[in-house]
């Protein structure tokens, strides 16, 4: 369970000084005022180098006492991404009342309240103690970045006097050279922008922490600390939060046991947080049939999914999407609601909505290209102020050349914007046109709020699992108690140290050394691959509490229902429960693949005595400082454009809120350290070592994006096939065309084409259908229409009826226009060296050959078919059908080949044969399965109206012996006999009961078809 209206309360006591007290040998950064030279290397929290362990403020006496570190509930912590693709935080409890109760050695109870005001800013030296942050908006001061002093405590029967007569600024952007103090109305968990702030003590001890130096205190006192937390301003939340703790207080000089122990913990690797937990589960499981899969999908809330068709599929597919982060589109899609689809309006709707569409995906993409050049224009400032701001010389043609690109990037910039906002003008205007048609006017459509785009996916670093028994942390299922243990310092980081060793490589624009396999959603290893070069990656990052309770009730539930041992039962129960699990993706592992480093930013340092800085600095700045959280080049990392190798945590270090740190594990000369890999990572051995398997995926967020064209008209035709005949039926705008059949001639199969009326002219009112049978027909291709029967009636055969007409005339087919695309986000992420200053290069990515698979033949409910490569435009684009994954061809014209795609291609033109009323997925390995949803339809396409066809051989019959067979037993049913142009001229005869089928002449040819109007047929069970 977890309480958002309870704070958790960590308690650390340091003891003061004394002779025989010897303080630890750590570097002091907090007292530190940091400049741009240093905030690009290391986080704000004060970690001198990224590969080392995260090190506090030496506990020095500003710290003695009992120090109170106030645990933010997590709906306080995280963080929103609104439709811009900014996170914002939500504003945190700034007022903290800290009662301290104990009995003194009278008996008499002695009670004391201090205030804490975390929102109160300064620059007066007398709070030079307390927390520092950077004021981004005060450049008053050359040569650093300005900075105030955050939070203040004192006893409440001493209030300051100013209190009521200080400006009040909405946050850290507003603080300016004319605000020396003040109150900061929107306090939140990150502070000034660091995403660790309220974690970590030694960052926010005067705001999110108090320290009592407890000198009227006896010692062997028990004293009991009740913390409530609130907000000063009510307009902003009336929320209370409350929480206390128990501690000894044994004096000044005691020796404290701040226990920090986290012997026994076990280690283990996933490619998700779920992921890993349930390869951390198994010791208390024990061993069952995928275990790991079974897990995740009880956690993920998908065992439901698991009794529908394909079910497990859809398992999988959605396990496999957690293993990616989504990165916002930056584009909207406008929506409509048709209540009457019976109106004659609705034309000039979907024509200005087709206008609006187009606009809308400019605009996104015309955002991602800003977004993208905003990116590079901050790299390449970071790299020329890391080139130049040692160098003496601002005359030289280099540096002049370096201003000139960052200002021309500027420039373009500022092009792109404008153009943009044109854009979006033109947009409203088409909205309020389209707000003016009639069928908006009369309620006919109604315009629905527009929707994101697709988004972008980014692989997520690897995740790991803490556990263990004897492991003190804070678990977020805990029920809230009245008094925390004491001491319990939650462990709040790790510190890691991982192996990557990139596997395979793309040559000749193919990706080498892994296969990919029908029922799989990502790649696994070749059996030969080629390991690269070792690279050893660090990071650091904030662990979570696992409600392993919750999953723990789901399992026990699920194995108490298959009829499971209770004692079995009771002891897996046991086991999960005892054990604390702490978990967290590898944070900085993927942006390192691209040699980049998570990092606190502070903005541009201008420093007036540099002018030549500090002009290209006051330029670039408006455009890269829209978020205090960025990536800082690093040129020591070798760049990926793939992740896809092998991985192992080489050293753990976990690190709690204090700054206490514990090495869990390590890899050793002797021995490697122990973890268990999850299946879904798999696992494979190295010089005896084992290391799990990354698949591969793009180091750039990317997408695929795939969509049928034209809205209503992506569907060319319907073909009903009828196996039995050897025929395909074709349909364009619901009327009967004609059929394509296979014949035979001196032995050969050969395709055959009868239009509707009796010839062999192919004019089906649709350039698209018409290459399509003129492609069969040729007498060059002569098996093609064969393999095509089969292909079809292998997919079919393996796959659900999506329709009941199916069981007597054969499931329904679309063929469709659809356009295919690879998108990076903007552009791809590119490598940086100490000479590569303004140059960007991909390796190759935007030129990869990404294949697409289709379908899966043991997709029970996947419609793919195949594709034909191109719009269908000629006849020639229908020479070769690539199949839908899984089926194995060795026909002329059904391809080996899967279709590839790359980003530098832009959009390529397919057309698609699927089942009508039925997904499509494509399978990448890359990226998460994308399904496709069915094809639409014109009105006349729809099942319910089309006109249905046979074709009646030619027959000779006597009148007295001949009786056709009634189609449907259904008395409302229509039946036109269309006869074929031989002696008489062509001719409809409509039908209402089969006994007129028999003619008033004795001897008749009957060649033709049957038409069969709206027949009603009913779902057979």
């Amino acid at each position: 369970m977890n309480d958002n209206t309870f704070i958790k309360i960590a308690v650390f006591i340091q003891r003061d000084y004394d002779s025989t007290y010897i303080a630890p040998d750590l570097p002091s950064t907090m007292n530190e005022i940091p400049d741009i030279r240093t905030a690009l290397r290391s986080s704000y929290l004060g970690s001198k180098t990224f590969a080392g362990l995260l090190v506090p403020e030496t506990f020095n006496h500003n710290f003695c006492g009992v120090n109170l570190h106030f645990v933010l509930p997590e709906n306080l912590t995280g963080g929103v991404m609104d439709d811009d693709g900014n996170v914002k935080f939500p504003a945190v409890p700034d007022r903290f009342t800290v009662t301290r109760n104990f009995t003194d050695t009278s008996g008499n109870a002695n009670i004391r309240e201090f205030i804490v005001e975390s929102n109160y800013f300064s620059n007066e030296n007398k709070y030079n103690t307390v927390t520092k942050i950077p004021a981004f908006s005060d450049t008053s001061k050359q040569g650093v970045n300005a900075w105030r002093y955050l939070g203040r405590s004192y006893d409440k029967s001493d209030v300051p006097p100013d209190t009521h007569t200080l400006p009040v600024v909405n946050d850290y952007s507003d603080i300016t050279e004319n605000e020396k103090c003040g109150y900061i109305k929107n306090l939140t968990a990150i502070g000034a922008g660091d995403p660790l702030f309220a974690s970590y003590y030694p960052s926010c001890r005067s705001v999110f922490g108090f320290c009592d130096k407890c000198d009227d205190v006896k010692p062997n006192t028990d004293v009991t600390y009740t913390v409530t937390a609130y907000y000063s301003d009510k307009s902003v939340s009336e929320t209370v939060l409350t929480g206390s703790t128990k501690i000894t207080w044994l004096g000044m000089f005691a020796d404290y046991d701040n226990h920090f122990d986290v012997n026994g913990a076990d280690v283990s690797a996933g490619l998700s947080a779920c992921d890993a937990l349930a390869a951390a589960a198994r010791a208390d499981i024990g061993e069952t049939p995928d275990k790991d899969f079974f897990l995740c999908v009880l956690e993920l809330d998908l065992s439901s999914a698991l009794t529908e068709p394909d079910g497990n599929f859809t398992a999988e597919d959605e396990i496999h999407r957690t293993q990616f982060d989504t990165i916002p589109p930056l584009g909207k899609c406008p929506k409509i609601r048709i209540n009457n689809e019976n109106s004659e309006n609705l034309a000039p709707v979907f024509e200005q909505l087709d206008v609006l569409e187009k606009e809308a995906a400019a605009a996104g993409k015309s955002a991602r290209t800003i977004a993208y050049k905003r990116y590079k224009l901050y790299r390449f400032w970071q790299h020329f102020m890391l080139i130049f701001e040692s160098s003496k010389d601002r005359s030289s043609d280099v540096f002049t050349a370096g201003v000139q690109l960052l200002e021309n990037l500027c420039t373009e910039i500022d092009g792109d914007v404008k153009a943009l906002s044109q854009l979006n003008e033109q947009i409203e205007k088409n909205r309020n046109s389209l707000m003016s048609l009639p069928a908006l006017k009369n309620g006919d459509v109604t315009l629905l709020s527009d929707t994101d785009e697709a988004p972008f996916f980014l692989p997520k670093s690897p995740s790991a699992v803490i556990s263990g028994r004897d492991f003190i942390g804070i678990r977020s299922d805990d029920p809230p108690q009245k008094f925390s243990p004491p001491f319990q310092n939650p462990v709040l980081f790790i510190d890691y140290e991982a192996v990557f060793i990139p596997v395979g490589d793309i040559v000749n624009n193919t990706l080498t050394g892994w296969e990919f396999h029908p029922d799989d959603t990502m790649y696994t290893l070749a059996e030969n691959y080629t390991e690269g070069e070792r690279q050893v990656i660090s990071g650091r990052c904030i662990l979570t509490p696992f409600g392993i309770m919750q999953l723990t009730d789901k399992l026990c539930d699920y194995l108490t229902k298959q009829g499971v041992d209770p004692s079995k039962i009771a002891q897996i129960r046991a086991g999960l429960s005892n054990r604390t699990f702490l978990s967290q993706n590898l944070n900085g592992f993927a942006e390192i693949l691209t040699q980049e480093m998570l990092s606190f930013r502070f903005p541009a340092d201008i420093d007036a005595r540099d002018e030549p800085l500090a002009n290209i600095s006051r330029k670039t700045a408006p455009y890269v400082d829209t978020d205090r959280t960025e990536i800082t080049p690093l040129y020591s990392y070798i760049f990926n454009r793939l992740r896809g190798g092998l991985f192992r945590i080489s050293k753990l270090t976990v690190i709690n809120s204090f700054g206490q740190n514990r090495v869990v594990s390590e890899d050793t000369a002797e021995m490697p350290t122990a973890q268990t890999f999850s299946a879904a990572l798999e696992s494979v051995t190295v010089d005896g070592i084992p290391y799990g398997v990354l698949p591969p995926a793009f180091t750039t967020a990317a997408r695929l994006n795939a969509e049928y064209d034209g809205g209503e008209l992506s569907a060319q035709a319907l073909i009903l096939p009828d196996f039995a005949g050897g025929r395909m039926m074709i349909y364009t705008d619901g009327v009967y065309r004609g059929a394509l059949r296979i014949v035979y001639r001196s032995g050969n199969a050969e395709c055959r084409y009868t239009a509707s009326d009796g010839t062999d002219v192919i004019d089906t009112g649709n350039t698209i259908t018409d290459n399509f049978i003129s492609f069969f027909v040729s007498g060059e291709n002569n098996s093609a229409f064969t393999e095509l029967m089969q292909l079809t009636d292998t997919a079919m055969s393996a796959k659900a009826r999506s329709s009941p007409a199916s069981y007597i005339w054969g499931r329904p087919l679309l063929l469709s226009c659809m356009t295919v695309s690879l998108e990076f986000h903007g552009g791809c992420k590119f490598p940086v060296s100490k000479d590569s200053f303004g140059k960007v290069d991909d390796c190759g990515l935007s030129e990869f050959l990404l294949p697409l698979y289709f379908g899966g033949i043991n997709r029970f409910t996947d419609g793919a078919i195949g594709i034909f490569d191109g719009d269908g435009s000629s006849v020639s684009e229908f020479k070769q059908i690539k199949p839908l994954w899984g089926v194995d061809n060795n026909g002329s014209y059904i391809g080996d080949s899967v279709l590839k795609i790359s980003a530098a291609e832009g959009e390529r033109h397919i057309i698609i044969l699927s089942e009508y009323g039925s997904n499509v997925n494509i399978s990448t390995g890359f990226l998460p399965v994308k399904k496709i949803l069915p094809a639409p339809i014109s009105k006349a396409m729809n099942e319910e109206n089309l006109l249905y066809c046979t074709e009646i051989k030619p027959v000779i019959g006597d009148i007295e012996k001949l009786i056709m067979p009634q189609i449907l037993p259904d008395k409302d049913t229509v039946y036109t006999y269309v006869g074929a142009p031989k002696d008489f001229k062509n001719r409809k005869a409509a039908i209402s009961v089969p006994e007129s089928f028999i003619l008033d002449s004795k001897n008749i040819v009957f060649d033709g078809q049957i038409e069969v109007k709206k027949p009603k047929i009913k779902s057979i069970p």
